[in-house]
């Protein structure tokens, strides 16, 4: 089992709301491309690249692969119909939170421009939102 967030892991993520929020705030600092190239035999070949995100989404993401906000059950929890159904991020325990992270850190992985439209869909803003609600009626310092 993996250790139960802290006052003060909350306050790492969701300082980032406000770098979120900034204006000319830059989630992707280079799209996919596709390069046609020739090899040293002279054989054509197609380079594709991958998105590249600015260095406070992936910090922000790092934070989020903490133990602490991790969540092996993610996809048994069905954390994809949560960030589907509207209003139920709003609503979310912290539990249900670690399981959105996961989701959200993890989708990368396995799709390449993920994190473009959780963000552009608002998700980490609800999530992040979602916390500081919780850190204020949850947690005292």
């Amino acid at each position: 089992m993996h250790p139960v967030p802290t006052a003060n892991n909350i306050d790492d993520v969701t300082a980032f709301l406000e770098v979120f929020n900034a204006p000319g705030f830059e989630l992707v600092v280079e799209e996919c491309r596709m390069e046609e190239s020739v090899d040293a035999d002279g054989i054509p070949y197609t380079e594709i690249g991958s998105t590249v995100y600015s260095k406070e989404v992936i910090t922000f993401f790092d934070l989020a692969q903490k133990p602490c906000w991790i969540d092996t059950e993610y996809l048994e929890k069905k954390a994809h119909t949560m960030v589907e159904q509207k209003g139920s991020i709003r609503t979310a325990s912290l539990d249900e939170i670690r399981t959105l992270l996961t989701y959200c850190s993890r989708g990368e992985r396995f799709c390449d421009g993920f994190w473009v439209d959780i963000f552009e869909r608002r998700v980490i803003h609800a999530i992040l939102e979602r916390l500081l609600e919780i850190r204020k009626s949850d947690f005292t310092d």
